[in-house]
């Protein structure tokens, strides 16, 4: 406690407002103290009774007060989570927009958007839109795009890691499997591996690549600064993560497939969540997320979906993050899990009881509207769900569980053209 807690108090209040505004600086913060002591008519009265000595104390306690407990309020960002959401989704669409008035660029897209060259372009990069740097991938030769490929769905954006040679190699010219192949053909593979990660090293993709023994190094978005660092850091990911696993490029299904349709499989995939009445992972919430579109962000409610689905206070997700919800200060973001909570908890009892497939399907609906939001945004996916409704659940007395065997194989049979959606000569276009 301060011999005069009356200056003190004072002291205390004119070195925050310091701090706010020009951070935590101890050697002008002691100085700022010292000319508000000086110029305060109020503080020289409350200082008379001390001597000098005593007064620098109280500047010292104050100064090392401040500096150690102070936390500065953080400034209100200018824009909220959900507008730099909306701004990421539209300048996808303005940048085609530019075509209209010539050649798409990330300039023509600053100017309609009204958003700076940087922001424009970091945005379409996270999109996948990066028109120089797809010139450049146009320019290589085939097995140095087929690689890029490759990378591009192992890595995130700024990622790194090590892949073991061959692995990638059969990712690149084989199936992806390590299956046992001849040993004219490892080596073929090798050198034309080697030959593709020079390529790619020195095309200025955003991409390092380096050949350490049997490994292949791969710094995305960064460069290694030189072999000896690049040596000292590959020893300690191996230590820290391992390697990592190539990932083959995914192929998107036909959206003409019935049920490769994403309204099927998400309301499939809900219908197969209501029958367990739990979720063990936030993997699991992915098709109510998508057709309940809390948020165009959903950055800030993850963690708190990960929270309530490893919560020890029960196994009952919608209860964990009903009570989770109360602790979250964004607004937005404390609406959006109050109102899945209540959905899911809604729909967990609809199907407490396991009803026949047709009866779910009607409990879906009615908790998440999916045929209302189907036919606003793509009315032949309504016709898709109207149809799996009426042609495929209608009469069934089984559940989803003893019927999901059947829809399993119908989808593969339309994968073989042994099954086609009757009601394609009617769909809506």
């Amino acid at each position: 406690m301060s011999d005069n807690p009356a200056l003190f108090d004072f002291l205390r209040h004119e070195a925050y407002g310091f701090v706010n505004r020009a951070g935590k600086d101890l050697v002008g913060l002691r100085e700022h103290l010292q000319l508000a002591l000086d110029r305060s008519a109020t503080a020289i009265e409350r200082k008379n009774d001390l001597s000098d000595r005593e007064v620098a104390k109280i500047i010292d306690d104050v100064c090392r007060w401040t500096i150690n407990r102070y936390n500065p309020p953080k400034r209100k960002p200018a824009r909220t989570s959900e507008q730099r959401a909306a701004d990421y989704l539209l300048v996808a669409e303005l940048h085609e927009m530019t075509v209209e008035t010539g050649k798409p660029s990330v300039r023509r897209t600053a100017a309609i958007s009204g958003r700076s060259k940087s922001t424009v372009s970091r945005h379409l990069i996270r999109q996948g839109v990066a028109p120089r740097r797809s010139k450049k991938v146009k320019s290589l030769t085939q097995p140095t795009r087929k690689l890029i490929s490759v990378l591009d769905e192992t890595f995130h954006r700024r990622d790194a890691g090590l892949i073991d040679r061959d692995a990638l190699a059969a990712a690149v010219w084989g199936s992806g499997r390590e299956d046992k192949v001849a040993k004219s053909t490892l080596s073929s593979r090798r050198k034309r591996l080697s030959a593709s990660v020079r390529e790619l090293s020195a095309a200025g993709v955003g991409y390092s690549l380096l050949e350490y023994r049997e490994l292949i190094a791969v710094q995305r978005g960064r460069r290694f600064r030189s072999y000896k660092d690049a040596a000292l850091w590959i020893d300690d990911e191996l230590r820290t993560r391992g390697k990592v696993m190539p990932r083959l490029p995914r192929a998107e299904p036909s959206p003409q497939l019935f049920w490769a349709d994403r309204w099927v499989r998400d309301v499939i995939a809900i219908m197969r969540l209501g029958c367990f009445g739990r979720v063990t992972s936030v993997a699991q919430l992915e098709p109510v997320l998508r057709i309940m579109h809390l948020l165009l962000d959903l950055t800030s409610l993850y963690p708190w979906l990960r929270r309530a689905v490893d919560s020890f206070h029960s196994t009952y997700f919608p209860d964990n993050l009903h009570l989770l919800a109360d602790r979250i200060e964004n607004q937005v973001t404390r609406r959006a899990a109050r109102d899945l909570a209540h959905a899911l908890d809604r729909f967990f009892r609809f199907n407490e009881y396991m009803p026949p497939v047709f009866d779910m399907f009607q409990n879906v609906d009615i908790v998440f509207d999916v045929l209302a939001k189907a036919g606003d945004i793509d009315p032949q996916s309504r016709f898709r769900l109207e149809h799996l409704r009426d042609h495929v659940f209608w009469g069934e007395e089984r559940d989803f569980l003893e019927l999901e065997p059947y829809l399993s194989a119908l989808a593969e049979q339309e994968l073989k053209g042994q099954w086609h959606f009757p009601g394609y000569a009617n769909e809506p276009k």
